[in-house]
């Protein structure tokens, strides 16, 4: 009875708190930018800018104007394999991501934490992994290289969830929380910009980024019916499958980087029977 009152009592910081994502998702509509020629309207570009900004993406991959989604259009996409691979590419990263957002405090808990450290102590990973994102997705722009970077860090995830489940220091197993979490957390927008890299029309973005998004929401299922009460508090079981989603996305990275290549040099020697994603001359991003 007493739990039940306290709950009463500070059950309002779930309004509030759900208050405040509808706010921020209402105003994400207005603040987020667009396309250039609706971005140059809100004045976020000049009108030289949108133009300048348009011409690059029409050069670049010819889609700067936007194609309605019809249903024949949804089945075309739907047809095509690299959405699923590119999906199930995403799924396999979210995976230990939830697992880490769920997990981390009863595991760091069992080192000898109190429960009020070992939540502090989940919020360091986390501001690691996003410089360690933002270090990456520069290294892949100024390089244009996306499956390097992506095969990289799964295995800098998967050296963080091995460390965490088997080293018998708690201190290293903490550390393997960074390594983990920032490998998987870096391969959430890796992975995105790896399928926009590799797709044409808006038509197609939007089905390729609806697929993407409703793989990722799996994932948060999959972590947490991998990770079982009963394996606590280290939880080895879920932290081998979300390792062996690792191990997935670089080879799926791997097949796809081998047939983008091939696609490529069929482009570059002029022996393509036909032009990759229906425009000549568009080569795949590796």
């Amino acid at each position: 009875m007493d739990g039940l009152a306290n709950y009463r009592g500070w059950r309002w910081i779930f309004i509030v708190e759900g208050a405040l994502t509808q706010v921020i998702a209402i105003a994400s509509y207005f603040i987020i930018v667009d396309f250039p020629d609706r971005a140059a309207k809100t004045g976020f570009l000049t009108a030289n800018e949108a133009r300048y900004i348009s011409h690059r993406l029409e050069k670049d991959r010819a889609d700067s104007i936007a194609d309605p989604l019809t249903l024949a259009k949804l089945k075309l996409h739907l047809s095509d394999w690299k959405l699923w691979i590119f999906s199930m590419m995403f799924l396999s990263t979210t995976v230990p991501a939830y697992a880490f957002s769920y997990f981390a405090p009863t595991i760091i808990r069992a080192m000898g934490y109190s429960p009020a450290i070992a939540s502090l102590l989940t919020a360091p990973p986390t501001v690691f992994s996003c410089i360690v994102a933002i270090g990456f997705s520069w290294l892949a722009d100024r390089y244009r290289l996306r499956a390097p970077v992506i095969a990289v860090q799964c295995v800098v995830c998967i050296v963080g969830l091995m460390l965490t489940a088997y080293h018998p220091n708690n201190n290293v197993r903490y550390f393997g929380f960074f390594l983990g979490a920032a490998g998987c957390q870096g391969n959430i927008p890796a992975i995105l910009a790896y399928q926009s890299n590799n797709i044409r029309y808006q038509s197609k973005r939007a089905v390729g980024s609806a697929l993407q998004i409703g793989f990722g929401a799996l994932g948060g299922i999959i972590a947490s019916t991998t990770f079982r009460e009963q394996d606590g508090p280290k939880y080895v079981p879920g932290l081998w499958v979300t390792a062996g989603f690792q191990l997935f996305i670089m080879a799926a990275v791997g097949s796809t980087s081998f047939i983008f290549w091939k696609r490529n040099k069929q482009v570059d020697s002029g022996t393509a029977v036909k032009p990759i994603e229906g425009l000549e001359g568009f080569k795949y991003t590796l």
